[in-house]
């Protein structure tokens, strides 16, 4: 046995080591200076603080129930640290990458999906809604929905995805507009859906449909009694905008994610755009890509979540930016693969040009996430318009009375 173990490791000690220095790294950008970076409160925190305040008002008002139920038994813990009040976006954060990483390995391979989850982890735009205390960083569960209808067509676990599935979308429910994407996947694949559940144990069916039932039943029932539950989980507007609004909040989007994003200090940085224009090049090659082989089923399943994500975030409910980010993340990745390959076809025998290539998109890529890294933790952090806006540190022990 001991033997056994030895030649196990042997075989996979590069991997595991590789393993515990990328989750390490991930780690301390993720959980460094939580409580520092800024040292106070945000009016968003606040409000998120306040909805977690009780049980009651968690089951009252269920939406984001998946961050406020967790964040509420955090604050039991210690309910003065500003640590353990952002701890729980780190951990979400944490998840997504890992299923982000997955996603692109899958899809791709080990290298390309490294290089795109280390580009999307040292992103600013990634950085900030997993490092404030927000509901924000639920909106990266269209990753974790994107894997599990990967799964459910690849996996032979048929039991083990159906009970999966059934709690995903239930919990989905609380996420606002997640629905819509569960909902349009299974009409999609509602063939795959099927053939699944008719090859499933009956008991494992009946466990999944308990399970799905038990957890959607709070939102349910809130639903039933509070319009604005159903309207919010289901990414609605309260008050729906006119067309010229509807127009504006479109515009918006590729204008912040490209060109100028609007003023809001406690997200990012002055006017400044998301993305880096290394970043929006490849955003641009990798669209290529998707359109070019759109027939394909992961194409049409980017470009069907991207045009479903815009038109919840034109509507103007609670659907945010955030749902875009591991889309637009994958776009960039796929990118750089094609700039790649697109090199060494031109190069493919002169290891000279091969090398020269090699050494400039890596040399982009660290300059990339040395700037967002600078942005982020540096720039956005000591922005005189960031220090005025966390500003509610007397707020704390006032909202964390249990």
């Amino acid at each position: 046995m001991l033997k056994r173990l030895n030649e196990l490791l042997s075989m996979v000690w590069k991997q595991v080591l590789v393993g515990i220095l990328a989750v390490g790294t991930v780690g301390l950008l993720l959980f460094s200076g939580l409580g520092s970076t800024p040292p106070n409160l945000s009016q968003p925190e606040v409000k998120t603080i306040h909805s977690s305040k009780s049980l009651k008002n968690i089951v009252s008002h269920p939406v984001n129930a998946t961050y406020l139920l967790p964040e509420h038994f955090l604050r039991s813990w210690n309910k003065n640290s500003l640590t353990t009040l952002r701890l729980l976006s780190g951990i979400y954060g944490l998840v997504y990458l890992a299923i982000f990483f997955l996603v692109l390995k899958f899809w791709e391979d080990t290298t390309t999906a490294v290089i795109g989850t280390i580009l999307l982890a040292t992103s600013a735009w990634f950085l900030n809604v997993s490092r404030l205390a927000t509901p924000d960083i639920l909106m990266m569960s269209i990753i974790a929905l994107i894997a599990c209808g990967l799964w459910l067509k690849h996996t032979l676990r048929r039991n083990l995805i159906v009970l999966i599935c059934a709690v995903g979308a239930a919990m989905s429910l609380y996420v606002p507009g997640l629905i819509w994407f569960v909902l349009g996947g299974i009409i999609w694949q509602h063939r795959t859906v099927k053939y699944e559940l008719s090859r499933s144990k009956r008991s494992s069916i009946a466990i999944a449909t308990i399970l799905l039932l038990l957890i959607a039943a709070p939102f349910i029932l809130s639903s039933a009694e509070h319009l604005d539950t159903l309207l919010t989980g289901l990414g609605l507007p309260l008050k729906w905008p006119g067309p010229t609004q509807l127009v504006k909040n479109l515009y918006h989007i590729p204008e912040s994610v490209f060109y100028r994003s609007t003023l809001d200090p406690v997200r990012h940085l002055a006017n400044l755009p998301f993305l880096d224009v290394f970043e929006d090049t490849m955003f641009v090659l990798g669209t290529y890509v998707f359109w070019k082989y759109r027939n394909l089923s992961r194409s049409r399943i980017l470009f069907s979540v991207t045009i479903l994500s815009i038109l919840l975030i034109t509507l103007g409910g609670g659907v945010s930016y955030t749902i875009l980010l591991p889309i637009v993340y994958i776009t960039i990745t796929v990118g750089i693969l094609y700039m790649w390959k697109a090199w060494s076809d031109v190069f493919p025998k002169n290891p000279f040009a091969r090398t020269a290539g090699l050494a400039l998109i890596m040399l982009a890529l660290v300059l990339s996430c040395n700037y967002q890294l600078r942005r982020y933790f540096t720039a956005w952090n000591n922005a005189p318009e960031t220090k005025a806006v966390f500003d509610q540190r007397a707020s704390i022990s006032d909202t964390i009375k249990m």
